[in-house]
This record gives structure tokens, sequence and C-alpha cells, in this order.
């Protein structure tokens, strides 16, 4: 406790001495919590500070009558976090930095070094000093008097790459200034930060990084900006996500850029709040998190750049479950099944001589839905379209649903140069002459056992029975019937 209230007292003694406010010269530029848009379209300048305005009452430091000690700042970046959302690496070509006081007793000027270190992992309280890893050598420069109460940039040569998934930690290190009579105090405010300011002073045995709202001070919001490359130059929307929503959200971008989603049937669309994600340097509107009313169909999202002349704008859906079909799976199935939500009815396509009897479809509804005939029964659509029905447990939501299963016809019946040998076959299929692309062997239900390149293919595990041989080649595929004997 001694060793803190020293640490206070100091600081306060700094505060009582200085009360004149700086500002930084670039006060027309607007500067974001998170980030801002440069001209550049691949180059940004991330923050965590509200303003860049430079208000020397709220800075701290170890000091004695305000010559100060050996001093150590971070400033945090955690890029692939909530706070800036990157999806890929950064390329770190310049910190910023806000000069409070700088007023070297010796000549004009200070040495300050600039070191900047990756982690893995951040809980948004701490800095691990064991978690560091020095990215790239320490960067030594100097602080002029004259730069009191301005915003200092260093420049970064070659840039760092700061890989994807790593945190950014960025220490500016003042050196004890004692011997040489040095008063240094960085530059911060008091009009808020998205993170924490740390400090290390070992003289005021602070041995490891605190935030100096632990010692007292919440109101010290360091002014430190990075500027670097990342490659997000087209609007996107990452992410779209309501509360309680079915599945995934279905993000279509060039050409349709729509979004779309499923609520629970008896969720009310009249207040709904978004969470959405888009890539650093852009901004969506409607803001992620405003209460939107999708009750009356698409509403408009807007994803720009600061200055939008980079903008896209996306129709998203929010609609209740209804007595739908969503998906429907048959094994063995040829292609993708086609679910037409105008008309109620599906189809699928199966390989050729499949025997469609007995096919037992998985069918997918929504949460509290019941289907008709029941998901994975077995059904004759040998005949045609079998009815499904689909209702809601407790709503009059209901809905019949026509799917047909039906057979691919032959392509090319024809044997284009095939020799397959021995039929029946005890043990080794063997097929030769033309080229092809791929075969295939199917049961007698005309669901795949077997795919393969090999024109030697050993079957003799299989059960004896009937089973037909699927060749794929340029021409088409050509089907013949083997048996195992």
């Amino acid at each position: 406790m001694k060793n803190i209230l020293f640490l206070i007292l100091i600081l306060i003694s700094f505060l009582k001495v200085n009360a004149q406010t700086f500002s930084s010269p670039d006060i027309n530029t607007i500067y974001y919590p998170k980030y801002q848009k440069n001209n550049n379209n691949f180059t940004f300048t991330l923050t965590h500070s509200f303003s860049q305005i430079i208000n020397p009452n709220t800075s701290v430091s170890c000091n004695t009558n305000g010559i100060h000690h050996e001093n150590s700042y971070y400033r945090v970046f955690d890029l692939y976090g909530s706070h800036f959302n990157l999806n890929s690496d950064w390329s770190i070509q310049e910190v910023q930095f806000g000069i409070g006081i700088a007023q070297a007793g010796i000549d004009t000027l200070q040495d300050i070094k600039l070191v900047l270190y990756i982690m893995s992992s951040y809980d948004g309280k701490t800095i691990n000093p064991d978690s560091l890893s020095q990215k790239g050598d320490t960067i030594s420069f100097k602080v002029n008097n004259n730069e009191t109460g301005t915003i200092k940039t260093i420049n970064i040569q070659p840039a760092e790459s700061i890989p994807f998934g790593n945190v950014l930690v960025v220490e500016i290190l003042v050196p004890d200034g004692s011997l040489n009579g040095n008063k240094f105090f960085i530059g911060s405010n008091d009009y808020g930060e998205t993170d924490n300011t740390y400090i290390k002073a070992s003289h005021c045995r602070i041995d490891a990084p605190i935030d100096v709202a632990d010692l007292l001070y919440p109101d010290m919001n360091l002014v430190l900006n990075i500027r670097g490359a990342y490659n997000a130059a087209t609007p996107e929307i990452l992410q779209f996500t309501i509360d309680g929503q079915y599945g995934e959200t279905k993000i279509l971008n060039n050409p349709e850029y729509t979004v779309n989603l499923v609520l629970p049937a008896d969720t009310a669309l009249t207040n709904l709040t978004p969470s959405i994600v888009v890539p650093a340097g852009f901004f969506v509107s409607p803001a992620s998190g405003n209460e939107i009313d999708f009750s009356l169909g698409a509403v408009e999202y807007t994803v720009s750049n600061e200055l939008g002349k980079i903008a896209q704008t996306w129709q998203v859906n929010v609609k209740n479950a209804g007595p739908d079909i969503y998906k429907l799976e048959v094994t063995g199935q040829e292609g993708e099944t086609i679910i037409n939500f105008d008309n109620h009815t599906i189809s699928v396509k199966m390989p050729s001589g499949t025997d469609l009897t007995g096919i037992s479809p998985k069918i997918y509804v929504y949460d509290g839905f019941t289907v008709s005939p029941a998901s994975e029964s077995s059904q004759d659509f040998s005949s045609g379209p079998v009815h499904y029905t689909v209702t809601h447990e407790s709503l009059p939501l209901t809905q019949d649903w026509q799917v047909s299963i039906t057979n691919i016809a032959k392509k090319f019946s024809f044997n284009p140069g095939f020799n397959i040998y021995p039929n029946p076959v005890y043990e080794t299929l063997h097929i030769s002459g033309a080229d092809y692309n791929r075969i295939e062997i199917a049961d007698i239900s005309g669901i795949r056992v077997l795919s393969t390149l090999k024109p030697d293919i050993n079957i003799s595990n299989f059960r004896k029975g009937i089973y037909f041989l699927r060749i794929y080649y340029d021409g088409g595929i050509y089907v013949e019937k083997i048996v195992l004997m």
C-alpha cells in the first residue's frame, strides 16, 4: 500500500503544476473510436481514443517534482476481437501518440523508444509480460521541446506484419531523465477510450503494466493510434445475427446482395436488434444494435466507408418460421434437392435404375412443426409425387407439399467401348477399353457403395447379389448391371 501511495503522491505533484490544455494541430480531422478510413482504400488509422485533443492535466508519470524516471505506456489493439473485427493480417506502418509536455533539461531533445509486441490473447483487463513476444526491432527516436501539445508520428520501416489472430501491444518507453533534468508526460485526455491505458514504472515499484484506473486515475485516456494496411477495399456484411434465430444467416453478396434469416414462428418482428459485423474501415447503416421493424418486409442496410465513396446496399429479410420443408435429403441422390417455396414442390433425382418403391427421405422442418408422413419413413415414389403436410404444434399454420423422387434417364445407353469382365464376378471386376473419368458401383436400391478411378476393383467383400456399375466419361454415363456370385 505504501508503494502505491508513493506513486500517487508523485503523480498528484505533477497535476498541480500543469494545468494548461493543448490540442492536436490536426483538429479538423475526425477520429473514430474504432477506426478511421483514409484516402487510400487500403490504409486505415485504428484508435481507442474518442478524441485526439491533448489535455495534460490528465496525464500521469513516475516522477520527482516533474523530473521523470523511466515510464512505459502501453496500448493494446485486439485487432481480431470485437473492437476492430479484422479478418486478415494487419501491416502496421505508423504509430501516432500525443505529447503532453516535453521539456529537456539539457539541450532541447529527449530520447524515447517504441517497442511492438504480439500476444496470442487478451482478456481486456491485464497485460501479462510473459505472454509478450517482441515484433521487430526497438525503434529509438528524439522528441523536441517544440513538439509539446502535438501528435508525433513514428514510421515503421519496413512495416511489421501482425499475423491474423494475434493481439498487438504498443509500448512507448520513456527512459529515466532524472540525470538530465528532463520532464516528459505523454499525451492524454479525459474524453473516453475503448480500452485501458497501462503504465509500468519500476522506480515507483510498478514492475508490470497496470491499468492507470487501478492507480485511481481512470480519467487518463492515452492518445495513441496505429496506422497500417488491411485489404478491405470492398464493403461486405460479414455477420448478421439476431438472438434466437434458426441456423446460419444466409448472406448472398454480388450480385444478389441479400441477407435472409428465420426466427421462431411466434417471434414478433417489430422490435429486433441485429448484431452486424462489417470489415474495418466500413460502417453499416442502420447501425449494429439499432432496433428495427422487420414486420413490413425487407429492410435496406448500407455498408460504406467513412467518406461514402464506396458503398453497397443489402436487402435484409427476416421472417418467421413457417410450415416449410427447408431441406430434404435422400441417401445416394444425384445433385442437389430442388425446393420451390412458391409452389411448395420438391424434386430429387436418383441414379438410373434405382428402386423407387421404398425411399426414406430425411426431411427438415423448423422447431415447433411436424411433418406427415414422418421424416425417414419409407414411401413409394414409383407412381408419382408423394403428398406431405407440415403443421405447427399450436399455431394455425399448415402447408401441403408435393415431393417427387425420380430416376435420372440413362445417357448413351450403348457401350462406347468399355470391356467389363468377368460378369458374373466372384472377386475382381476389370474395366478396360475407352477412357473414363470415374467409376461407381451402386446396390440394387441405387445407393452408391463405391467410387474409384481404378480399373481393377475387388468387390469380394460386398454381399452377393445384383449391382449397378456406372462409368462416367466425357460423353455421358454408361450403366451396366453386374452380378456378384
